[in-house]
């Protein structure tokens, strides 16, 4: 599809990926950082993501294509929180090796496991975030 046969764009800004909607013009510039580039180079089109007939159905893709983007930073910046909070968990550095994690869990694992405590709840509550820590641990590090 020739994308100036359309009239309205979504256009990415290919420097800082800053996301705006647009008209069929040769060239561009983003608001963002002042990043200015054609949409056709050499026969290619450059930064236009999707193209439109009607200006409401670029705004709605630029909305969502935003939104899709936010949500799959707020999951990334939520799964390491999770890991930090496990590794904090276990009483380990980011970069500890897999020797010391190995070390760290099974002090923690026998100390808090319900089997040495009695049936005690408690212990076994905390076994259980214990070994839900290692197993984000081993998944975000790539250990089996």
């Amino acid at each position: 599809m020739n994308v100036f046969l359309c009239k309205y764009h979504v256009l990415r800004c290919p420097k800082c990926g800053h996301v705006k909607t647009g008209t069929a013009r040769s060239k561009t510039c983003c608001p963002s950082c002042a990043h200015s580039w054609e949409i056709s180079q050499g026969g290619n089109t450059c930064g236009v993501l999707k193209s439109f007939w009607t200006p409401a159905e670029a705004t709605a893709y630029a909305q969502q294509f935003k939104m899709q983007r936010e949500k799959a930073r707020a999951e990334a910046l939520g799964e390491e929180i999770r890991v930090k909070t496990a590794f904090s968990m276990l009483g380990l550095s980011h970069g500890c090796s897999r020797e010391e994690f190995v070390e760290e869990y099974r002090k923690k694992a026998l100390m808090h496991h319900p089997d040495t405590n009695g049936g005690n709840s408690s212990a076994q509550e905390n076994f259980k975030q214990i070994t839900s820590a290692a197993q984000q641990i081993r998944s975000a590090m790539g250990w089996q």
